[in-house]
């Protein structure tokens, strides 16, 4: 059908010229910005899906940043240490210099002179060390490693109160612990007025099992470390007359001695003059003490008085026969399972007494005359192989212990179960910072540092004038904690590094997503482009030829 008024061919073809030449044109803006979503309409769902990945990408780059500056955060803050560190192994080597006998008190002045310095050093590095003007480490001067007091006390029972305490019933008994365990437990009880105390469970054979040493802080603390105390009463007296217990307790049949023998014997390890003195006014008065001794009654000083003179009594009396001493009494009680102090008496006294009842009554009757001619008021403090009781060298109330250790620091006899103060290698401190490693907001890592400061450290009573070793076990003690914050920091570091390693993964993957959604594939946009630039021709063509279509109908009217 030949019409002029309506051109269907003209309108098909220029509809579908339009629509090709929308496709050319969207064909072209996609190849010009290599994207194939460049406005809402040409995807609607999918420029929502590109844009929050997008947001994801641009975050984990953030995130990955963010996560590098902890990284540099931590390799400050372990630099920082590394120095701390190599001041805490300076010290150590003064400390054991000090500790060496060819240096005298002008040589450990000098040695405790640049350790000073060098822990004033220390201060400063935990003062000064930042991160884009942040410091990095925490401020408080509390004790990480736990109460300075507390740290003192085990470590000078550690390092030589108790071995000494041992080598001292040794060498006046002959006798050892047999390889138990000995608990230590601490109390601060001022209302007390008892030092330190051995307790247990008696077993088979009269023997304490379980034994618990209980040291009273109220009585001990730092600053009068190593002897601790005042004199004449040094508190490591107090810890020798107590292992003297823990001892006897482990290797004889203890339940069975009376509380005279066991407290006079604790005193006779470690000398008791100064209070047999003050019990019987210089020696001139036995009455009390002997009372105390005839009621086995060790509830107060009389007794432990009482106890004291007759332990130095039977000592004389044995050597004066032939024998050892009290050593000879020791030994047939350590080396004779259950056997009681009438026994050793009767069979190891050199025929001195026929058994305890002999021995109670020589005492009363030579008690007046025997503690007159002891000599009370002289330096040694008439500890079993000293001056006063064995012609020995000088034992006064300080060099009775000499608090340098036996070479055999802890124990010899017990396997000693120690209180723990801190925990070695213990985690993050009180500065505490936040990493905002994710694409979403709260996707944090946090990082705690811990002050690094003389207090912090408990280091601020070394002395290596006075208390050498125990500055070199101080040390130790804070050159663990420091490995263990230095680990906690590697730790971190490596936890960053894999957050990093992640964040990128996750970025990576996430951004070939994007693009899988948002980018122009140019392979198929361009071949789109020539199949809609040879369409657009055809289709002008034909709209050339469909516009010609009513000229037909003048060549009928002609």
């Amino acid at each position: 059908m030949l019409t002029v008024n309506t051109n269907i061919a003209s309108s098909f073809t220029r509809r579908h010229m339009e629509a090709n030449g929308r496709d050319l044109e969207t064909t072209l803006q996609r190849l010009s910005t290599g994207q194939r979503i460049n406005s809402a309409r040409d995807d609607a769902a999918g420029l929502q899906i590109s844009n929050r990945l997008g947001s994801q990408v641009s975050g984990l780059g953030v995130a990955v940043r963010n996560a590098n500056d902890g990284i540099s955060l931590l390799q400050v803050a372990e630099g920082a240490l590394q120095t701390v560190t190599d001041a805490l192994q300076r010290i150590r080597s003064l400390g054991l210099q000090a500790m060496n006998g060819s240096s005298g008190a002008n040589e450990r002045a000098a040695l405790d002179a640049e350790a000073q310095q060098l822990l004033q050093e220390i201060n400063r590095v935990n003062e000064t060390t930042t991160f884009a003007g942040r410091k990095v480490f925490d401020q408080s001067s509390f004790s990480a490693l736990g109460d300075l007091d507390q740290r003192a006390v085990l470590n000078a029972l550690k390092g030589f109160w108790i071995a000494e305490g041992e080598q001292r019933v040794q060498d006046a008994f002959g006798i050892s612990a047999s390889g138990a365990t000995l608990k230590i437990t601490l109390s601060n009880d001022p209302s007390s007025q008892t030092l330190a105390y051995v307790a247990g469970t008696v077993g088979a054979g009269g023997r304490v099992y379980d034994q618990v040493m209980d040291v009273n802080l109220a009585y001990f603390d730092a600053a009068s470390l190593p002897d601790g105390g005042n004199s004449p009463q040094y508190t490591d007296r107090v810890i020798a007359h107590e292992m003297t217990h823990a001892i006897m307790g482990r290797s004889m049949n203890f339940a069975a001695l009376p509380s005279w023998f066991k407290e006079g014997a604790a005193e006779a390890v470690q000398g008791a003059d100064e209070r047999l003195a003050g019990d019987t006014s210089g020696g001139t008065s036995v009455a009390a003490i002997l009372a105390a001794f005839n009621g086995d009654d060790v509830s107060g000083s009389a007794g432990y008085s009482g106890g004291y003179a007759a332990v130095r009594y039977m000592h004389d009396q044995i050597k004066s026969a032939g024998g050892s001493g009290i050593r000879d009494v020791m030994t047939h009680l350590s080396n004779n399972a259950g056997s009681t102090l009438d026994q050793a008496l009767a069979n190891a006294s050199k025929g001195a007494f026929s058994g305890l009842g002999d021995f109670s009554t020589q005492f009363n009757a030579d008690a007046a005359g025997y503690v007159a001619a002891m000599n009370l008021g002289n330096a040694d403090t008439g500890a079993i192989g000293g001056l006063d009781a064995d012609g020995g060298p000088v034992l006064d109330a300080r060099s009775v212990l000499a608090n340098q250790g036996t070479g055999l620091p802890g124990s010899r006899g017990f396997a000693l179960e120690m209180p723990e103060l801190f925990k070695m290698g213990a985690s993050s401190g009180n500065n505490l910072i936040q990493f905002q490693v994710g694409a979403q907001a709260y996707e944090t890592v946090q990082m705690g540092f811990a002050a690094f400061g003389v207090d912090a450290l408990a280091l601020s009573r070394v002395n290596l004038l006075e208390s050498p070793g125990l500055a070199v076990m101080d040390i130790d003690d804070a050159l663990t904690y420091i490995d263990g914050q230095r680990g906690y920091m590697g730790a971190m570091q490596n936890r960053l590094e894999a957050t990093v390693a992640n964040l990128q993964s996750v970025a990576e993957n996430a951004a070939a997503s994007r693009s899988r959604i948002l980018d122009t594939d140019y392979a198929a946009a361009t071949a789109t482009l020539a199949s809609k630039q040879i369409i657009q021709q055809a289709s002008q063509a034909m709209l050339a030829q469909a516009n010609q279509r009513p000229q037909a109908v003048l060549a009928l009217l002609g």
